[in-house]
């Protein structure tokens, strides 16, 4: 399989799709936002925050041990390396949301309750029953604004040589059909991967049921009447 980096969005459904990517290659990868803890595992002579160190060096450390890896390049310290990042010369995916109200929406109740992956266990009141406070709305559009700044950015620094992805490709809060799995398939065919086990990464981290928030979720959001007005603010 071919080298890449994953460069995501926040609340893209990047965790799945590198899950997914690990399924059916039956590779380990690098999780950059891993916790320190974890992300010493993975046995580099340096941490996970690289933009503060020699990027280029760090990635080909890493690129010597590992074939692929994931950055939430809308993080502050990695957008800040961003052209760094772009220019380096291995495969890219640029995944990103399409809807960015959906987007901004996620990540505060990611924040609110501390919890970034898909909620299993105890974990899964955050989908059902979980009450969640009320969201500053000038707050709101303040983060939708910079998402779409740094989205731009980025979409006006790639050509044709990237892999551009969004979330609505992969993943479907109604149905998950042929359509998704074959945009998926297209992605592993792009990474020259032999793929060993389709339907498990499919199963455990495309379906619908793998979707972080439904939309009754948003329900038990104390304001939601308020924020659903900003849907079409950008």
């Amino acid at each position: 399989m071919d080298k890449f980096i994953l460069l995501s969005q926040k609340r893209s459904g990047s965790n799945n799709l590198l899950n997914a990517l690990m399924t059916v290659s039956g590779q380990n990868m690098v999780w950059f936002d891993s916790p320190p803890d974890i992300f010493k595992k993975f046995n580099l002579s340096f941490d996970s925050q690289i933009y503060e160190n020699d990027v280029n060096k760090c990635l080909d450390e890493m690129f010597s041990k590992y074939n692929g890896c994931k950055i939430n390049w809308d993080e502050e310290g990695f957008f800040n390396v961003i052209d760094t990042l772009l220019d380096y010369d291995v495969k890219k995916i640029i995944l990103y949301r399409e809807n960015i109200w959906e987007k901004v929406l996620s990540e505060e109740l990611a924040l609110q309750v501390n919890y970034w992956t898909n909620p299993i266990g105890r974990h899964r009141e955050y989908k059902t029953t979980y009450k969640f406070k009320g969201i500053d709305s000038q707050i709101f559009k303040k983060k939708m604004i910079e998402a779409k700044n740094k989205y731009d950015y980025v979409m006006n620094q790639i050509d044709n040589n990237f892999i551009v992805i969004k979330y609505e490709d992969l993943y479907s809060r109604g149905k998950y059909t042929e359509v998704h799995k074959e945009n998926f398939i297209d992605l592993t065919k792009k990474l020259n991967i032999d793929i060993l086990r389709l339907d498990d990464a499919v199963g455990q981290f495309l379906d619908t049921h793998n979707c972080y928030k439904t939309k009754d979720t948003y329900q038990n959001i104390a304001n939601i009447s308020e924020l659903e007005k900003l849907k079409d603010y950008l």
